[in-house]
This record gives C-alpha cells, sequence and structure tokens, in this order.
C-alpha cells in the first residue's frame, strides 16, 4: 500500500510538470491548443504504467471497450462520471480508466485556463456549440483527446521489461 501511494505521488508530481511545461508554451502559443493538450495526454498515458501507478495494458485491458464508448457518446466528463458509478455499481472497474480521466483534467483544464477557452461543463460535452475562434475540428479533437491518453497507455507496452 505504501508503495502505491508513493507511485501515485511521483506520478502527480511529474503530471504537474509536465501539465506546467505544456501550460508554458501553450501561453507562448495559444493555437497550438489542441497539439499540445494531445501531447500532454500521450505522456500521461505513457507514464502511468511506467511509474507503476497502473498496470500494463496486456495486464488490465477489460473495460476499455465500454470506457470509449462512454467518452465517445458523452464525453470525456460525463463519460468519466458515468464509468465512475458503473465501476461502483459493479463494485470493479479498471484504475487506468480512472487515472486517464484524472490526468485529462490534470492537463486540460490548466490550458483551458490559459488560452482562455471557456471552461464549464459544456464545454466537456462533445456536441454543444463551439466557442469563438474554433472550429468543430478543434473541438472534436480536444473533447476526444482523452483517447490519446489511452494510445500513450498501449504505447507504454512497449517499454515493459519481456519477462513480465
Amino acid at each position: 500500500m505504501k508503495d502505491d501511494l508513493r507511485s501515485a505521488y511521483r506520478y502527480l508530481t511529474a503530471m504537474v510538470g509536465v501539465s506546467s511545461a505544456i501550460v508554458s508554451v501553450a501561453w507562448i502559443i495559444p493555437t497550438a491548443y489542441v497539439s499540445l493538450l494531445c501531447i500532454g495526454m500521450l505522456i500521461a498515458g505513457v507514464l502511468m504504467p511506467l511509474m507503476h501507478v497502473v498496470p500494463f495494458a496486456h495486464q488490465d485491458s477489460d473495460d476499455i471497450v465500454l470506457a470509449v464508448v462512454l467518452f465517445l457518446v458523452f464525453g470525456p466528463l460525463s463519460g468519466g462520471f458515468a464509468y465512475v458509478v458503473l465501476c461502483v455499481m459493479r463494485s470493479s472497474g479498471s484504475p487506468t480508466i480512472v487515472g486517464i480521466f484524472i490526468s485529462y483534467l490534470l492537463v486540460r483544464v490548466p490550458i483551458d485556463i490559459v488560452t482562455s477557452h471557456p471552461w464549464n461543463f459544456s464545454s466537456f460535452l462533445p456536441f454543444t456549440g463551439v466557442s469563438a475562434g474554433e472550429s468543430w475540428l478543434q473541438h472534436l479533437v480536444a473533447q476526444y483527446s482523452i483517447l490519446v491518453g489511452l494510445v500513450g497507455w498501449y504505447a507504454a507496452d512497449s517499454f515493459r521489461s519481456l519477462d513480465d
């Protein structure tokens, strides 16, 4: 238990550092909002299993299809909450999905604040109106960049030791 908490603290510290670096770049180049969001999510997904916060993809990928469907239909915020409610009802769930959801909030909220994107509940829904100066493609990629975190989690499998 103590090692699990230590790993989570190290991951949180690393994500604060990654988020700070990405926010610094977003402050200088606000038009790179979507690219920076995707880069941050990819790094978050790769770091989680490498820092032993969650298992690697080959060890625990049971709820991925359910999570992807929830994220696609309801968006990242509502889909994440729906997944947590389903996990509580079933008394089981994937720590990876919860970690990706928390990482998404750690990456997206500071970038939204720095680039002056509207930060409210409707901005996290996939098919709501886009904000001024933003295209539909940018809006949808920002919503579904949470899936880039899952891609990073799967990509981290290539860094695991082969004797696992």
